[in-house]
């Protein structure tokens, strides 16, 4: 009787490990599947992240670059008002060149951000 008894203790021992070894698949794989969605969620957001980080900085550029093309058409206007009442001013000249060479520069530094934004998208 004594043998029956532990044969019965030892098999609902067994029965209990099988069906705990069978919970820790399940939660490991529930597991699984919650990281793998947590990670799929993190993905989507880092892209979303990246896509409006671009646009603001393309909105930036446009907006510098609007500024720079203003500032250019006002001052070749003034140079054509000038020469079409005949007045050449070298000074002006000068000083509106020198103006030149820096939006040329600005605008080549604002090509280069654009550059760089389009390498960090891709």
């Amino acid at each position: 009787m004594k043998k029956l008894i532990l044969l019965f203790i030892l098999t609902l021992f067994g029965m209990s490990c099988v069906v705990a070894q069978d919970n820790n698949l399940s939660q490991t794989s529930d597991l699984k599947a919650y990281v793998d969605s947590l990670s799929t969620k993190l993905n989507t957001l880092q892209h979303d992240y990246d896509y409006l980080y671009c646009r603001h900085e393309i909105n930036q550029l446009q907006s510098e670059l609007n500024d720079l093309q203003h500032d250019v058409n006002i001052r070749s206007n003034a140079i054509l008002i000038s020469c079409y009442h005949g007045g050449y001013d070298s000074g002006l000249y000068s000083a509106y060149r020198s103006s030149y060479n820096a939006l040329v520069d600005l605008y080549d530094s604002v090509k280069e951000r654009i550059e760089v934004g389009q390498g960090a998208y891709h």
